[in-house]
């Protein structure tokens, strides 16, 4: 370098403009995201069109041209424009209404790199979007509002750094209470003393909630949610016997109950494979109008659920 550094002196200006241009986009540039777009036909084309538009013509026209793009896919299929521009709220920290105009959304797509790199490894991407599209949402259904209210038990995951708790809480059904449109609350009672979930949540909100009847038919809820631990007059005054409340900010996604074996009637789930029975039975989520068309290519299911009568 201290040999050829007088030749620099011989490079205009100008030349060394563009450079310095060329890699400071280079640099700039997400890369990986650029290439995640690009393997859904509909991202992709909105991606190619206000990127060639931007180079021919200018950047309004490209920033135009990709809202109208957007809206007619959003119009066609009812995925959120956002999702198209391949725009994630945890990215630029900027938070977005929910759908249901409850205001709330969370800072970070619904799936991490880790997922999406095994949705695309067994074909699953469409099938995850779809799910995603169909049933997250942010307000509680009316058979959601009914298993948590007459739920004695439910399951709950909670982490700081190295550690991870999974624990059960129980309690006369009722004992959880439904407090705003997607807010649940529930009391801690006396315990062991070790605080192994409410530490957990005083150092890390993020909690995993799971609500399931082990009949073999209904539908489990699965929560990512945020907690605080209440202990105001007012919040403990609603739970009797209650230490503290834990309150969640939820944000739900049902799940089929295919592998919950029916323990009240001491009946295992059909759903499970085993040995000498043949292929299980397809759930009934497969069979959904969104989901049939797109399973993956090595689904078990895929040609029975296809040839099948549709349903919604």
């Amino acid at each position: 370098m201290v040999v050829a550094s007088p030749l620099a002196s011989f490079i205009p200006l100008s030349a060394l403009a563009g450079v310095l241009l060329v890699v400071v986009c280079w640099n700039m540039a997400e890369k990986e995201e650029f290439v995640r777009l690009l393997r859904d036909w509909r991202s992709a084309s909105l991606l190619i069109a206000t990127f060639g538009l931007t180079l021919i013509e200018d950047l309004t026209v490209g920033i135009i041209a990709g809202c109208v793009l957007a809206a007619a896919l959003e119009s066609s299929s009812g995925a959120p424009i956002a999702e198209y521009c391949g725009w994630q709220p945890h990215r630029s920290g900027v938070t977005l209404p929910a759908d249901n105009g409850s205001g709330i959304m969370w800072e970070r797509a619904f799936y991490h790199e880790g997922m999406s790199e095994l949705q695309d490894r067994f074909d699953g991407r469409r099938v995850a979007e779809a799910i995603e599209r169909h049933r997250k949402h942010y307000e509680f259904w009316d058979d959601e509002k009914e298993l948590i209210e007459t739920s004695p038990f439910f399951f709950i995951g909670t982490s700081f750094e190295g550690y991870v708790d999974c624990n059960i809480k129980s309690g006369d059904p009722g004992f959880v209470k439904i407090t705003g449109p997607n807010i649940l609350e529930y009391p801690e009672y006396d315990g062991n003393s070790m605080y192994r979930t409410l530490g957990n949540i005083s150092k890390n909100p993020n909690v995993g909630l799971l609500f399931v009847r082990f009949d073999g038919k209904s539908r489990r809820m699965r929560v990512n949610g945020r907690a605080s631990i209440v202990d105001d007059a007012e919040a403990i005054g609603g739970h009797y016997g209650a230490k503290v409340v834990v309150r969640i900010e939820c944000e739900i996604y049902p799940n089929c109950p295919r592998y919950v074996p029916d323990l009240a009637g001491a009946k295992l789930s059909p759903y499970v494979p085993r040995e000498g029975q043949g292929p299980p039975p397809a759930p009934e989520w497969k069979k959904r109008d969104y989901i049939r068309d797109i399973l993956p290519d090595r689904d078990p299911h895929a040609a029975i659920v296809k040839a099948g009568a549709r349903e919604n």
